[in-house]
């Protein structure tokens, strides 16, 4: 299993013809499970379809000849691409290899992850 999506994960930068999306937080609202530990702490996961703030346009050009509606803000949306089988609480939620899109582009998420060490029903 891939590692879990940490709150303080960035997602990768992407662009369109007027504009430069840098790398982000993703923000947003992330779920706090109900007596589930990983680590000796609860878990704190994204869901899938989860919304992540919105991320700044950088304009590529001075004075580039785009129209307003491709110098908005990218409003993402996190999209469970690698996990499609591992719920927790009866929610299928974001691990590594899982992207935040915007608009039709897919911006992978290179950390940083959470639990990288998961026991359950050890004993202990």
């Amino acid at each position: 299993m891939a590692f879990v999506i940490g709150t303080n994960a960035k997602d990768s930068a992407s662009t369109n013809v007027c504009c430069i999306y840098p790398p982000a937080a993703l923000g947003g609202k992330f779920i706090t499970a109900k007596k589930v530990f990983f680590e000796q702490e609860l878990v704190k996961f994204y869901k899938n379809g989860s919304k992540c703030s919105d991320v700044g346009c950088q304009v590529l050009l001075p004075n580039p000849p785009c129209v307003p509606a491709l110098t908005q803000p990218l409003k993402r949306v996190l999209v469970c691409t690698n996990n499609r089988s591992v719920y927790l609480n009866g929610i299928l939620f974001a691990v590594q290899g899982d992207v935040t899109k915007g608009l039709s582009t897919d911006r992978p998420i290179p950390g940083p992850f959470k639990y990288p060490t998961i026991r359950i029903a050890n004993g202990g």
